[in-house]
């Protein structure tokens, strides 16, 4: 059937004081060339600290996380009690925005992200993305676009905040998109 899901696999991070977490490694590629379109969401129920943007980056097939000026952003940010927002990045070192914002508890994030061609060695690697949570007790919702500008396999991705914190509750599930 087109369009269907398989799932690929599943990860928790409760309570880890971190600033960044892999999925994929070289003996655990979260991508394959399985599948050319990726379903990734994310979601976790906040911070006991910080307030944060998600950020995230791209995993290649050696394993290392790629922090190069090779991605390129746009999002447009949607508040429930202000004006909207966008922002744009070119050359930038990271992906900016596309999993959201969370804050102290109780409110979290909830985020889908498409990832295009990411195993395809020949091809730039795309994401798609949709975030929603609260923020400060107002709604914030996110669209985000990016391009990872250097053909290679990606094997996995990084998410990471700027600061040392707690993902609470956090789970990460990722399809492949048949």
């Amino acid at each position: 059937m087109s369009g269907s899901l398989q799932l690929i696999r599943q990860d928790t991070i409760n309570n880890t004081v971190t600033s960044a977490f892999n999925i994929g490694t070289t003996s655990d590629k979260a991508f394959t060339t399985d599948f050319d379109v990726y379903l990734a969401n994310l979601t976790m129920d906040g911070s006991t600290t910080n307030s944060e943007t998600i950020q995230c980056r791209l995993i290649d097939a050696s394993g290392n996380v790629i922090s190069d000026s090779e991605y390129d952003n746009a999002s447009f940010q949607m508040f429930g009690h202000a004006s909207f927002g966008e922002e744009r990045g070119i050359n930038d070192s990271e992906i900016q925005d596309i999993w959201g914002t969370y804050d102290k508890l109780p409110e979290g994030l909830a985020s889908s992200i498409y990832i295009y061609n990411p195993a395809n060695s020949s091809a730039f690697t795309f994401l798609q993305g949709a975030a929603t949570n609260a923020f400060n007790g107002n709604f914030k919702a996110h669209k985000s676009i990016s391009v990872h500008k250097s053909a290679e396999e990606i094997i996995g991705i990084q998410f990471f905040v700027t600061n040392t914190d707690y993902f609470l509750n956090a789970k990460f599930t990722l399809y492949g998109v048949k």
